[in-house]
């Protein structure tokens, strides 16, 4: 339970951190949209992965679905696609953490303190890479569901990994070495860290704060600009248009009557010279009465078919009867406008109250918007403006008199409205110009005269000017929309908080090199100091238990240091005023003082320390005046160019008290020894001639059986008792003397076997280069014929030579060889290895065969003198062995046997590779 609510406090801290530092993130978003130079949340989650293990993938997925779905929406109205987008972006973001941190794994060790620079650079390099997962998968899925445009790819793909990259390189480290070293209270390096990088942080903020105010301020600066030149130039174009009416009416002033033929030369002439004009006409006002006779005078100045028409569902047809007509009679120019020949302006309603205010007024009037006759079955849609001129007979000097009685006509003067905008001076621009009619207020009853974009783009930016023409009140919106913004933007400030964080992420990784290496060197300091002051520790134990006494001088023989042993075995203490001044030579006798005298005129190495003598025998002295035997060892080393002895006193006073008893006990047992060495030599021989006087006396006995043996068989009858009797006896006889002839023979078996081996204790070795190969290949020629009837097998390795007594070494080869002869197996096909190897101060010989092997009794046994084992069949007398131990003791060696019965046996033996006769080997 208490693992479980962990677990979710976690999941629940991640979610919410992650959607906070989101939500702060968008405050460094480049307006319009949300592209950001850094993504906290990135480096958040990869560092809660590889500090918590990748079961909190569920904190990283719900702080991105919730983020994601906030952006751009409206609280609570969520569709289908956004739910189904913010949810594969939030698996996008918690893939690329996951990824991330196996392959982090792989190569860095957790926890860790980057105190190696190889760890950060992994770390940050394998973190940087992983970015690109969250990024290609948010920018696909965004695609495909039609939230950006194919082409935007790439650019929504390198903004979005930068700001993933950025929150990585800088956030992860950050919280890794926190979580590292918080609890081990490394709060310097933590500073020296934490401290640049937070400052660079807010200084890159601040810089792109500065930036992307000047670059908003210039942005703004220049839309502002370009606005008021759109503007001007309408308000230009109506200007013109207002002077163009103003020359027309002074025209139609002067003139007696309007006649076709006056009003197409002077008005023609000058709407061809004014492109913004779509049309000038005149219209008079006819009363019901006279319409037929106006239509036929029309008709007569070449209008044919001329007759005052009216608007009915948008078609042209004759007008209904009514009191008064206002027809227009001329038009120019007639291309393109001819439709509006005869049209009774009375007949449509904003027409018929334009002329209604401007003949009111006496003023020229605009009209609200309209549409052309001649553009009423267009597929475009263009509004059109009409000022009505009134022209009124003048009582006198420029005073216009107002009675409908003086009112000659109308100049009517159409222009679209496109026209006075003149199109063609924002074609190339991005920007979004409306001109609306606001003469009966804003919205609703504001009316769009023009607009240069068909489609309702959400706005970045936006201008407005009011301006008063011919008794209407027109405003111009400018806009500046957000794609305009986007595709415009120049991105200087984005650079700079990218290049600011970039700096950042890079300053860290310095800090990071640095701190580590100097946490690096503390800590190998701190080992160190540590492994000296145990070394210390050790070092003054071992010194200060050691038997030995330890004493330090310099070179005018001060005493610097007395350990325990030798504060004991002279009888001084450190504590004591007396130690003070203490000269080493006071330590010994009076005959070792000239020693240290001439130490104090001989030569040392400076760089070196110099062995002066080793175990050098001495008389110790102690403050009480006794002496002791003592044993000396010195050297000496330089410390700054001071050059320092240390001596090694030991107390040998019972080491030669032991050694003279034991050098006592050695002469007592060679004394011993030899006497015994002389006993064995004696009784050996002495027995031999009691012996031969035995076996004498037993031919003898054995020739009086035989005579005797002939005589009874002379002299007693067969088959009687007493032939029987006779012949019983003789038997016996003859049986009794095949025993003591069987026991003499054993006796003079044993006798020589001691005799020999007693000698070899007299012998003196004679040590030579000795050829093992050719001695090996002689003993096995003497087994020639053996070796062929029996069909065995011998293998010789490669044998050193040696430096060895020849005739001992032979003999040894010789007796091992003959037993693995004899003891062979009969069963299976014999084989004998022998081979040799050369050691560092001995040469070894290895001798093995297959034989009928030795049992565990027998191995124990091999060599004791006169043990045959358990094979009696085989003939043998039980020294050999024992020989051959005595031969290789003599040369400094062992022998060994290695024995499985039933499969053969391996004798080892070695000798000296540089033997000399210093100790005889006896039995």
């Amino acid at each position: 339970m208490r693992s479980f609510l962990y677990w979710l406090a976690v999941v629940i801290g991640l979610a919410v951190i992650n959607y906070i530092t989101g939500k702060l993130g968008l405050l460094l978003a480049i307006p319009p949209g949300y592209a950001t130079a850094i993504w906290v949340p990135s480096g958040v989650a990869l560092a809660a992965i590889l500090l918590f293990g990748d079961r909190v993938w569920p904190g990283i997925w719900i702080a991105s679905f919730l983020f994601n779905l906030s952006v751009g929406q409206e609280p609570f109205n969520f569709s289908s696609n956004s739910l189904i987008i913010a949810g594969s972006i939030a698996f996008g973001s918690t893939l690329q953490a996951i990824i991330g941190a196996y392959f982090i794994r792989k190569v860095v060790p957790f926890p860790n303190a980057f105190e190696k620079d190889r760890n950060i650079l992994y770390l940050i390099l394998i973190g940087v890479l992983s970015c690109v997962v969250a990024t290609t998968w948010g920018n696909i899925t965004l695609i495909i569901f039609g939230s950006i445009p194919p082409e935007s790819f790439i650019f929504g793909w390198l903004t979005w990994w930068i700001g993933d990259a950025i929150g990585v390189l800088i956030f992860t480290p950050l919280i890794l070495l926190w979580f590292t070293l918080l609890p081990k209270k490394k709060f310097f390096r933590l500073f020296a860290v934490t401290t640049p990088l937070v400052c660079t942080f807010f200084l890159a903020i601040l810089l792109f704060l500065f930036a992307s105010r000047w670059e908003q301020r210039d942005i703004k600066n220049r839309f502002e600009n370009e606005s008021r030149d759109v503007a001007d130039q309408i308000e230009y174009n109506l200007q013109k248009s207002l002077n163009f009416v103003w020359f027309i009416e002074d025209f139609i002033q002067t003139a007696n009557q309007v006649t076709h033929q006056n009003f197409h030369q002077f008005v023609g002439s000058a709407v061809a010279r004014f492109s913004v004009v779509q049309a000038v006409s005149w219209v008079t006002m006819i009363s019901e009465e006279n319409r037929l006779g106006f239509e036929k005078g029309i008709q007569n100045e070449g209008f044919p078919g001329f007759e005052i028409k009216e608007l009915t569902d948008h078609q042209l047809v004759r007008a209904a009867s009514r009191k008064a007509y206002a027809p227009i009679v001329y038009i120019e120019p007639p291309e393109g406008n001819g439709l509006a020949l005869g049209l009774d302006v009375n007949s449509e309603p904003v027409r018929s109250e334009t002329l209604a205010i401007a003949k009111q007024t006496g003023e020229m009037t605009a009209s609200s918007r309209l549409v052309l006759v001649q553009d009423l079955h267009s597929d475009t849609l263009d509004y059109a403006i009409l000022l009505a001129t009134p022209i009124y007979k003048q009582v006198g000097s420029g005073i216009k008199d107002l009675n409908s009685e003086n009112l000659k006509g109308f100049i009517l003067t159409v222009f679209r409205v496109k026209d006075i905008v003149r199109r063609d001076s924002i074609k190339d621009s991005d920007l979004i110009v409306q001109v609306f009619d606001i003469t009966l207020g804003s919205q609703p009853n504001q009316e769009l005269l023009y607009s240069n974009s068909k489609k309702d783009e959400p706005g970045g930016l936006k201008w407005s000017k009011s301006i008063n023409f011919a008794s209407r009140k027109w405003r111009i919106d400018v806009v500046l929309p957000e794609s305009a913004l986007i595709k415009n933007k120049t991105w200087q400030s984005w650079i700079v908080l990218t290049a600011g964080f970039f700096f950042t992420g890079l300053l860290g990784l310095l800090t990071y090199g640095i701190t580590g290496r100097a946490a690096l060197i503390e800590n190998l300091y701190d080992e160190l100091h540590k492994r000296f002051s145990d070394n210390e520790k050790r070092l003054q134990t071992i010194l200060y238990t050691m038997i030995d006494g330890i004493v330090t001088f310099d070179i005018s023989n001060r005493v610097l240091s007395l350990n325990k042993s030798g504060e004991k075995m002279f009888g001084y203490k450190k504590e004591v005023e007396e130690m003070r001044g203490l000269s080493i030579k006071q330590l010994f006798t009076t005959a070792f003082q000239p020693f240290f005298d001439e130490l104090q005129v001989r030569t040392f190495n400076e760089d070196k320390s110099d062995v002066v003598c080793v175990d050098k025998p001495c008389e110790g002295k102690k403050s009480t005046g006794e002496t002791f035997n003592a044993e000396l060892s010195l050297s000496t080393f330089a410390i700054e160019k001071r050059r320092i002895f240390v001596a090694l006193i030991r107390d040998v006073t019972e080491s030669k008290e032991a050694q003279n008893q034991i050098n006592a006990m050695v002469f007592a047992l060679e004394e011993s020894n030899r006497e015994l060495e002389q006993f064995t030599y004696l009784t050996s021989h002495d027995l031999k001639a009691p012996l031969i006087n035995l076996k004498g006396f037993l031919i003898e006995l054995e020739k009086s059986h035989q005579k005797l043996g002939s005589i009874f068989a002379e002299k007693i009858t067969p088959d009687t008792h007493e032939n029987t009797i006779i012949q019983t006896c003789m038997q016996e006889i003859h049986e009794y003397i095949q025993y003591i002839h069987n026991a003499v023979h054993t006796l003079e078996i044993l006798t020589n076997g001691i005799l020999q081996l007693s000698r070899l204790g007299h012998k003196v070795l004679q040590f030579e280069n000795v050829h093992t190969q050719d001695l090996v290949e002689n003993i096995l020629a003497t087994y020639q014929n053996v070796i062929k009837q029996k069909n065995i097998q011998i293998s010789v390795g490669d044998l050193p030579d040696v430096t060895a007594d020849f005739l001992s070494l032979q003999q040894i080869f010789g007796n091992i060889i003959d037993n693995a002869i004899k003891y062979l197996d009969p069963s299976r096909p014999g084989k004998i290895t022998i081979s040799g190897s050369r050691e560092a101060s001995i040469t070894r010989f290895e001798i093995s065969d297959n034989g009928i092997g030795l049992n565990e009794t027998d191995q124990k046994r091999l060599f004791t003198l006169f043990y045959r084992g358990v094979n009696k069949n085989i003939p043998g007398e039980g020294v050999g062995m024992a020989f051959v131990r005595t031969l290789v003791r003599r040369q400094g060696g062992t022998i060994t046997c290695e024995s499985t019965f039933g499969k053969g046996a391996t004798f080892t033996f070695t000798i000296l590779t540089h033997p000399q006769e210093s100790v005889s080997w006896k039995i």
